[in-house]
Order: C-alpha cells, then sequence, then structure tokens
C-alpha cells in the first residue's frame, strides 16, 4: 500500500516537474508570497485515504437492558471523493495560519464482520458524507529544488471539529429479520500531523501534495432503537441501541493556493 502512495507521489511530482503541463516563467523570485502578512484562497480535492474506523454496536434488551448482541467492527473507510475550501495567512516568514472547512465521501467496507447462523452479516454500513471544520498551521522548511527552487517541503498541524457523522446501516436480529436504521453520531475532535511538498506553479499560485495522520480525540456515539418491521411495538418493543465509531488514519490531499 505505502509503495502505491509513493508512485502516487513521483507522478504528482513529475507533474510539478512539467512532464504534463509546462508551467509558466515566473517573474519574481519563488516563495515571494511566503512574506509575513501575506493572504491566500485554497481549495484542495482528496486524492487517496488509508482509514480505518473501530467501532462497537451493542443492541440490547428491551425489557431488561441486557445486552443481547455486543460486537466490535473494524471498518475500513475507502475513499470516494473529497473536496475543500479556506483560508491562509503568514504570520511568520513561511509560517502560515490556516482556516477551511472540508467534506469527505467514503465507502465503509467492515472487516471480520460477525455473522449470523446463515452466513450473512450482522450490520451492513452505507457511505459515509461527512464535513468538518478545521484551524492549523503551516511551515516551509528552508530546502528548495527544482527549477530555481520551485519545490519546497512542508509540515503542518491541524485541529478539526466534526459536528456530525451520518450513514445508513442495516443491522440482521437473526437470518430472517433486517432492520435498517440511520447512525447520527455525536460530534469529536481530530488532530492532525501534516507533511508535504509545495510547487510554486505561477507568481500567485501554489500546488500542493498533502499528506497527513488524523487521530480523533473523542468518539462519536448514538442511541437509537431497532423495532422489527411489522410487528406491534407493544407486542415486541423497540430494541435500544448503542454505536460507537473511532475512526482516523492517513489522507492524501492535492490543493492550490492563490495568493493576494
Amino acid at each position: 500500500m505505502l509503495k502505491k502512495h509513493q508512485s502516487l507521489a513521483l507522478g504528482l511530482l513529475s507533474f510539478f516537474h512539467g512532464a504534463c503541463v509546462a508551467p509558466p516563467p515566473l517573474e519574481r523570485p519563488p516563495w515571494h508570497g511566503h512574506k509575513e502578512g501575506s493572504q491566500a484562497w485554497t481549495g484542495k480535492m482528496g486524492i487517496f485515504t488509508v482509514y480505518e474506523a473501530d467501532s462497537v454496536l451493542t443492541v440490547s434488551s428491551p425489557s431488561t437492558g441486557e445486552p443481547l448482541i455486543v460486537a466490535p467492527l473494524k471498518t475500513e473507510m475507502l475513499g470516494r471523493g473529497g473536496f475543500g475550501g479556506g483560508y491562509e495567512y503568514f504570520i511568520r516568514d513561511d509560517i502560515s495560519l490556516q482556516v477551511g472547512i472540508e467534506g469527505r465521501y467514503t465507502e465503509a467496507v467492515v472487516l471480520d464482520s460477525p455473522l449470523t447462523k446463515g452466513g450473512q452479516d450482522l450490520f451492513v454500513p452505507g457511505d459515509v458524507l461527512q464535513f468538518q471544520g478545521y484551524v492549523g498551521g503551516r511551515w516551509w522548511l528552508p530546502m528548495r529544488w527544482s527549477q530555481g527552487g520551485r519545490l519546497r517541503p512542508f509540515v503542518g498541524l491541524d485541529l478539526a471539529y466534526i459536528p456530525n457523522t451520518k450513514f445508513d446501516v442495516l443491522a440482521r436480529l437473526n437470518d430472517a429479520i433486517e432492520i435498517p436504521f440511520e447512525f447520527s453520531g455525536s460530534a469529536y475532535w481530530t488532530a492532525n500531523l501534516a507533511a508535504g511538498l509545495s510547487y510554486q506553479w505561477s507568481d500567485e499560485v501554489v500546488v500542493h501534495f498533502t499528506l497527513f495522520h488524523e487521530t480523533a480525540l473523542s468518539e462519536s456515539s448514538d442511541l437509537t432503537t431497532l423495532a422489527i418491521p411489522g410487528v406491534d411495538p407493544d407486542l415486541i418493543p423497540p430494541y435500544p441501541t448503542k454505536t460507537t465509531v473511532e475512526a482516523g488514519g492517513w489522507i492524501g490531499f492535492l490543493s492550490v493556493s492563490w495568493g493576494f
């Protein structure tokens, strides 16, 4: 998996170096916009994820509250798309503060899912669309490479707030009873360590390849009830169900900042 992402990074560098499209000539020295007081708008697009979520789904007895099913689930989050935008302000030369919003669309695949007696997955999660706000900082290292110093590495740290996580879940109490419900998880925070490469594409535009590792600082949880379809709830009361999710992993973004 890492070799795949290393190849992706090398491909992006080839793009930066003009293998696909030659960058325009610079009228000013590279990184003139990385001065104290400079500002920029940033747009970003997700390009890959190596992301997982640890969750526990507990179905309890409606009469006694005793747990009937406790299912620890490890889920792989397959990236289907990502986008975002933000604002950047340089508080010192080559050091900036950033604020912005991101959206991510992922497909959830449960690894080694618990099974019913008939061999079906007990729980099947749906796709996840998630939004978050973030604030962070970047420091561009003094090294400069390629074409008069257009290429530079950077490191950074972000703090993100996810107000809500929603996705559909299909729960099977047995092979005959399927109950769909929605997970609507509580808000949580993440901390992200970032590193990457920036390329001075033109006098006003810088292209960034960012790799960061995201760690959840708290879990997202939801308490709902599973009602058996077609059954009078007075006859068989809904089953209280608690779900917790704690996600984290590697994410890659390709972004463009325009200085003004």
